[in-house]
């Protein structure tokens, strides 16, 4: 747990990480309101990244999780007043074969689950 200043009023949040950690991490981050600790973020992931653009004086936040050894999903969660809301994610599907090819992007569901892409026939067979 850890103190982050977030708000472009310099005010500082609070982000904790769940005490029970697997590959993805359930991470919460919380604002002070009226002297009581509100939370305003709880995404699931392996990182958490602080974007270089802002909505309502809090800067946009990219959650990354990873979904399998070939797959991963990264949603991008915007202040809207109150508290953070998904705006948008895409997954990276990376082909088993050729770890060296560029990942294919895909959209996702409200919900954040990763839309699959279907197997592509491999040439020649």
């Amino acid at each position: 747990m850890g103190e982050v200043a977030l708000a472009a009023d310099g005010t500082r949040q609070i982000i904790a990480l769940s005490p029970a950690c697997g590959t993805n991490c359930e991470v919460w981050l919380f604002v002070r309101d009226a002297g009581h600790l509100r939370p305003v973020l709880r995404p699931v992931g392996t990182s958490l990244g602080i974007g270089k653009t802002s909505t309502r004086g809090f800067p946009d936040i990219v959650a990354s999780e990873h979904m399998t050894g070939y797959e991963q999903l990264y949603t991008l969660y915007r202040w809207h007043g109150r508290k953070y809301v998904q705006a948008d994610c895409h997954g990276e599907q990376y082909d088993r074969d050729d770890p060296d090819k560029p990942p294919k992007i895909v959209g996702c569901n409200p919900a954040g689950a990763v839309l699959r892409v279907p197997p592509q026939p491999r040439p020649g067979r």
